[in-house]
């Protein structure tokens, strides 16, 4: 869909007529591109968490794409159960949004909540107060030395994969955008530089037509 895109752009291009598909975005130039996880090493890592309260951090980095600062000032009057919302307040620019909530993921945070009784903030190091901003370091941190993963994963390389995992998976990058919090398109289209946009056909290198590869 993404080389549709670029082909037709350039037919006007060549006859000199303006393009309807100008408003999309073009792929940033970018010397370094984020860390993602794919949905294997998301899975270990999950796997390997040791308690509740790490898998539901984990899992909600993951599955909203949530800032850190974010996550950690989360109150529990933020969490919308009935319309699978979560209202972020005063994000990056001191701009309210609203994230998608999974079913899986209202599953987990009850669960916890039951277990752990979070009384203003869902992650609170006490009655009232919010986690410290270097806890989802040290969790992920003890979560990834129990699994294979080798990349170097932060809580900003699980808002990365959740980008990603969304583009692969078809959903409007401007929909992405809106989620993420990001004021302009382009910052949001240098997931087109990572995604796997046909990721149901295998990609087919130069040794592979060489040397086939049996399944």
């Amino acid at each position: 869909m993404l080389h549709a895109v670029y082909c037709v752009r350039k037919y006007f291009k060549v006859f000199g007529l303006e393009c309807p598909l100008a408003a999309n975005p073009t792929i940033p130039a970018r010397r370094t591109l984020p860390v993602v996880l794919s949905v294997r090493e998301v899975r270990e890592l999950l796997k390997a968490c040791p308690d509740l309260r790490e898998k539901t951090l984990i899992g909600i980095l993951f599955d909203t794409g949530m800032r850190k600062s974010e996550v950690l000032h989360l109150a529990l009057y933020d969490l919308d159960f009935d319309r699978g919302k979560i209202h972020i307040r005063e994000g990056k620019r001191r701009k309210d949004r609203y994230v998608p909530f999974s079913k899986n993921m209202q599953k987990v945070v009850l669960a916890y909540m039951r277990k752990y009784g979070p009384k203003e903030y869902l992650f609170e190091q006490a009655a009232g107060r919010p986690r410290g901003q270097d806890w989802p370091a040290k969790v992920l941190s003890s979560a990834l030395g129990r699994t294979s993963v080798t990349k170097h994963v932060t809580s900003h390389a699980l808002r990365h994969t959740y980008a990603t995992t969304l583009l692969e998976h078809g959903v409007d990058i401007r929909h992405i955008q809106q989620w993420l919090g990001h004021k302009r398109l382009e910052t949001t289209a240098i997931y087109l530089n990572i995604a796997e946009t046909h990721s149901d056909q295998r990609w087919v290198g130069p040794t592979d037509l060489v040397f086939p590869v049996k399944a």
